[in-house]
């Protein structure tokens, strides 16, 4: 249950935003009695970490009531990471994992949220896995996605989901909320090469932001959106964009069609 540590840069996600099916729980809102505290209906949990309310039903989730937190525990001597997991069936292929998420850490920035998917064939064969991990604090819920691809032939048919909350400093009062999950539209990613093929760059960047070029019906303006909440929308005449007048920082961009529907969504670092 336990696995290395994986660092993934934030300046490097991209998202795509599609119809999105919920994957279980609509969001961790159903709830039931384990070994004593409540746990969310269809993940294994680990009764240790239930027993010490390490895995907990959190208010306030970025999609409906409720959610999940993610702590440490402490088994003896040691300090090891909560962890949930859930098995389930695939109807078709999938694109991209989405969620929200926000860590609390205290004063360690590489400390947080750990998601390792794996996917099975139809004779239950492995067949490819991806992981992601977050990095910092996010004070508010964030959009997080974890990019998931298959080629042609692969044709997943199961999957086993796991959650926890890494550290490599354990510090009292660090913890995780997760919730929101989702997969793209099936196929989405996979099948739509030229809106992979959509990004911002460079990235970080520093006085101006450039675009892969798009139809303009694919591509009409973008949206900043920061850590704290705030949006800065800009109209795109062409390829690039002046980014001399926005704080540093790290944004969540928006790719924003002539339809006004978000197409793909990408982290950005801005640099000074």
């Amino acid at each position: 249950m336990r696995k290395t540590i994986f660092l993934i840069s934030l300046c490097t996600m991209a998202l795509t935003a599609f119809c999105q099916p919920k994957i279980a729980n609509n969001s961790f809102e159903t709830w039931e009695n384990k070994f004593g505290k409540v746990a969310p209906v269809g993940w294994l949990c680990d009764s240790l970490s239930l027993a010490n309310g390490s895995i907990k039903r959190s208010n306030g989730g970025s999609d409906g009531s409720y959610a999940v937190q993610l702590n440490t525990v402490l088994d003896q001597t040691n300090i090891v990471s909560s962890v949930i997991q859930r098995d389930d069936s695939l109807s078709s292929i999938p694109g991209d994992l989405l969620f929200d998420y926000k860590v609390v850490n205290n004063n360690s920035l590489v400390n947080g949220l750990y998601i390792e998917i794996y996917f099975k064939d139809a004779s239950k064969k492995a067949l490819k896995d991806f992981q992601w991990s977050s990095t910092g604090n996010t004070a508010n819920f964030a959009s997080g996605f974890m990019p998931i691809d298959f080629k042609a032939g692969e044709i997943p048919k199961y999957y086993t989901l796991r959650l926890s909350y890494f550290y490599i400093t354990a510090l009292a009062g660090e913890y995780t909320i997760f919730d929101n999950l989702r997969f793209a539209k099936a196929g989405s990613v996979a099948k739509d090469k030229e809106m992979a093929n959509l990004h911002a760059y460079p990235n970080p960047a520093v006085q101006t932001l450039n675009f892969t070029n798009q139809p303009k019906d694919q591509l009409n303006r973008v949206r900043f959106i920061s850590v704290d909440g705030k949006i800065s929308e800009h109209l795109l005449t062409n390829s690039s964009l002046d980014i001399t007048m926005m704080n540093k920082g790290i944004y969540s961009l928006e790719f924003v069609n002539s339809a006004n529907q978000v197409i793909k969504r990408q982290k950005i670092c801005i640099m000074p």
